[in-house]
């Protein structure tokens, strides 16, 4: 054996691991699968074999900054040993495969195993053998569905989305700080080769830099349009007028997921992990990062990739991985984002909220946070092919990232995927909790601190937590921050600090120095929150501390925490316990309420006012007309204070439906246990409302015959009614319409509320009605000259027989007669009707 030889067989041991003993067999699911395969009919699965290489050991035997020698070691590795343990099995399925008892047969080096589409009888050989750990479902992988959203504010330059990690202020820094000689890769549905923001950023020669395992496209192609969408967040330009990608001097790569039809293959996206591996079969075109935005449909730890994405982190390729849209619930986060190694992306808003839909952690995996680190994904405009749209979806968060690892590695290519992971983590801005949690990670993603934490070279980075976050007035108990530095402890470090929050210095806590001294041997310090106990009752209040730059330092993330002061003072609780009003009022009119104002909570209220307002509906807003107020006496526990007030309707207060609301504590200048409880709302009707109080009709008439009609039309709302007519028609129905016929009408004066004018009208029917039953329909405010509180009241009907009617009013006859004898009758026949 010559040398070469053997340093090879060494490294093999080095990197050689074998999977536990009796772990193999037959996936339960390829087993079911199989018994309902029809006699010869062929099923795709995954081949594992037992024997599996190590790509971190591979990586180790060379320096952690050369990524270079590390992408060829670990890809010589994964080859090496699948080549090393493949041949016998390689070999039995090409002799199955001339039998045509195999369709397909894909060796794949990223993990030591195969994809083959085979019969039963081969598949069941296959899990047999004592060198194959497992054969396992070619299971469909979901393409990733991103939520359409409406349009972010409108942006001049940039989109809000660039902006607010910051991205344009790290190319302000120097003109190569945009992700200038790096390469991002698209794990995705594809990409729009001609795409204006896209074009000019493609790597260029097909062969390096586009793979399509099903064979359907030769050159980057995207039929869907997520990923052209994500890619041009990661590397985009400003073709469409604002800058849309965070590492605009980037190149991309691509790789497509999914066929033309929507199904993506796990065979194919072993594939596709292992063309990023060595794109044209050499590792020196692999990308900085890939971006994988997307994950499985099923929650829990699926741990299918979990060697694809240590071999990318071995060879220093980093994994960007999408949480999920599964969320809110805990454990929604989707796998590969749940692995340890990948790097999870949450989604949030414009106003740093996380996204309803993010997927949160703890990790199923591990319990580990996750996400890593969260990124803007809702409402995000890019690129699609033929244009531009807004999606929302950790899809469109996670590539954020990817362009900042792309601008990070512009700063400094050496950065290894650990110290990537670091800096990200180290520059976010924490929002939640204090530190990481399982919904924002460490926080958002700010791009420009983790450049200053990467171009401050020995400079110590610096973060805050609130170690004890509760302090309190009962007993003095304090709250806790601690200050901590990276790097060297060799001498002391003096950090400053700003500090806000509601809490008072000096008199709800010891006012703080404004500086902390990290003493030398210590990474850490500490900041005592000292509450001073008073009589006042007040809410819980905060005490906030944020770091201050400073050239000695980087201030990283979190760079603010809060401690919170509880009170011990019992809070009052105001509330109306009644509140009486007026159902009517007219504009300009004085009316009077009276309320009950009622302390209900466990402490003393102090002197207050309880307001009146006006309002279109029932809820107490800005908008709302304050039409006076009371004042309220210092309130007990459980005691009250009753009154009237006068109130004056506003003249310009147009006839309608109002509320009038009362509320408690009208000046905040109380605190309360419950501060949503304060005020009450009555309805109100105001202006005119006239109806017809009385109105009599003969009960017959005829064609051409005038009759007298009575009316006594009533203003019974609160505002004054002006001069109105009430009009008369004859109908066939009860319901005033157009085909009705106008018979007359009355003059009404103007009418104060709660008064009538009562009169009769002479009407005449139209000579040529047919005989039958109408209806007489009298409207008051005929005209509608009157604007009335409600215009549905303004009419009443009564019935009327139109035409004779002939009836015997009277008939005699001979009570007895004889047969033959002539019979003498008298009759009167009376027309009873109008006709």
């Amino acid at each position: 054996m010559d040398r070469r030889s053997l340093a090879g067989a060494v490294a093999l041991s080095i990197l050689l691991w074998t999977g536990s003993a009796g772990a193999g067999g037959l996936h339960p699911a390829v087993d079911a699968q199989l018994r309902a395969l029809p006699p010869g009919d062929t099923l795709s699965v995954i081949v594992e074999m037992t024997d599996q290489a190590d790509p971190r050991a591979a990586a180790a035997l060379h320096p952690r900054h050369a990524r270079t020698a590390r992408l060829h070691a670990v890809r010589d590795a994964l080859q090496q040993l699948a080549n090393l343990r493949q041949g016998a099995i390689r070999a039995n399925l090409l002799r199955e495969q001339s039998l045509g008892n195999v369709r397909r047969m894909v060796p794949l080096w990223i993990f030591n195993g195969l994809a083959v589409t085979a019969t039963e009888p081969v598949i069941r050989a296959l899990a047999a053998r004592p060198d194959v750990r497992e054969v396992r479902p070619d299971a469909l992988i979901p393409m990733p569905a991103p939520r359409p959203a409406a349009a972010g504010p409108a942006a001049e330059a940039t989109e809000w989305n660039i902006a607010q990690i910051r991205a344009p202020e790290v190319w302000a820094l120097d003109p190569a700080y945009n992700g200038a000689g790096t390469v991002v890769g698209s794990f995705d549905t594809g990409v729009d080769l001609t795409h204006p923001d896209l074009a000019s950023r493609y790597r260029g020669n097909h062969a390096i830099s586009w793979f399509d395992p099903y064979g359907e496209h030769p050159e980057p192609f995207d039929s869907d349009g997520h990923g052209t969408h994500t890619t041009g967040t990661a590397v985009g330009g400003s073709a469409g007028g604002t800058s849309i990608g965070v590492a605009p001097g980037a190149q991309w790569i691509a790789a497509k997921a999914w066929n033309d039809l929507g199904f993506g293959f796990t065979s194919a996206f072993h594939e596709i992990f292992q063309w990023f591996l060595a794109p044209g079969g050499d590792p020196a075109n692999a990308p900085d990062v890939v971006n994988s935005s997307w994950g499985f449909s099923s929650v829990g730890c699926i741990a299918e990739f979990l060697p694809d994405v240590q071999a990318f982190r071995a060879a220093g390729i980093f994994p960007a991985f999408a949480a999920g849209n599964d969320g809110p619930d805990p454990g929604s986060v989707r796998s590969p984002g749940t692995y340890a190694e990948s790097f999870a992306v949450g989604a949030t808003d414009l106003l740093d909220d996380i996204a309803f839909f993010s997927g949160q952690g703890p990790s199923p995996c591990d319990g580990s946070v996750k996400p890593d680190v969260s990124a803007p994904g809702d409402s995000i405009l890019s690129s699609v092919p033929g244009g531009y749209l807004v999606f929302s979806g950790t899809s469109m968060a996670t590539p954020h990232v990817t362009g900042a690892v792309a601008v990070l590695r512009s700063l400094n290519p050496a950065l290894t995927v650990d110290e990537l992971e670091t800096v990200l983590v180290q520059g976010a801005v924490d929002l939640g909790p204090s530190g990481p949690d399982n919904a924002f990670g460490a926080g958002r993603l700010d791009l420009f601190t983790s450049a200053q934490i990467v171009l401050g070279g020995s400079r110590p980075v610096v973060t805050i937590v609130a170690a004890d976050p509760a302090a309190a007035e009962a007993g003095l108990d304090p709250g806790l921050f601690t200050v901590s530095r990276t790097g060297s402890t060799d001498e002391a470090l003096t950090v400053s600090y700003t500090v806000g929050g509601t809490a008072t210095p000096g008199s709800d806590y010891a006012a703080l120095l404004g500086s902390v001294t990290i003493p030398a041997g210590s990474a850490s310090a500490t900041i005592v929150v000292t509450p001073m106990d008073d009589s006042l009752v007040e809410p819980d209040e905060t005490v906030v501390v944020t770091l201050s730059p400073d050239p000695a330092y980087i201030v990283g993330g979190p760079g603010s925490a809060t401690v919170t002061i509880a009170s011990d003072e019992i809070p009052s609780d105001l509330v109306i316990a009644a509140f009486s009003t007026p159902s009517t009022g007219g504009a300009g009119a004085t009316i009077s309420v009276s309320d009950t104002t009622k302390n209900q909570g466990g402490g003393t209220a102090g002197p207050s006012t309880t307001k009146f307002y006006l309002s279109t509906n029932n809820t107490l807003d800005g908008g709302d007309v304050l039409l006076g107020s009371r004042a309220i006496p210092a309130l007990a526990p459980g005691t009250s204070s009753a009154g009237s007030t006068t109130l004056t309707i506003p003249a310009g207060a147009a006839g309608g439906t109002y509320y009038l609301i009362a509320q408690a504590d009208g000046d905040n200048v109380l605190v309360e246990s419950q501060e949503g409880n304060n005020a009450i709302a009555r309805s109100i009707q105001i202006g005119a409302d006239l109806v017809l109080a009385v109105f009599t009709v003969p009960v017959t008439g005829g064609a051409g015959v005038t009759i007298s009609v009575s009316d006594t039309t009533k203003n019974q709302g609160g505002g004054a009614a002006g001069p109105s007519t009430t009009k008369f028609y004859l109908s066939t129905n009860s319901t005033l319409d157009g085909g009705d016929v106008l018979l007359g009408s009355r003059a009404i004066p103007a009418l104060a509320p709660g008064t009538s004018s009562a009169g009769s009208t002479m009407l005449t029917i139209p000579a040529g009605t047919a005989t039958g039953s109408y209806a007489v329909i009298a409207q008051v405010d005929g005209d509608s000259a009157v604007a009335e509180t409600l215009e549905g009241n303004n009419t009443s009907a009564r019935s009327i027989q139109i035409g004779s009617d002939l009836i015997m009013a009277a008939l005699t006859a001979p009570g007895v007669t004889g047969g033959g004898a002539t019979l003498t009758v008298s009759d009167t026949t009376k027309n009873q009707g109008g006709g």
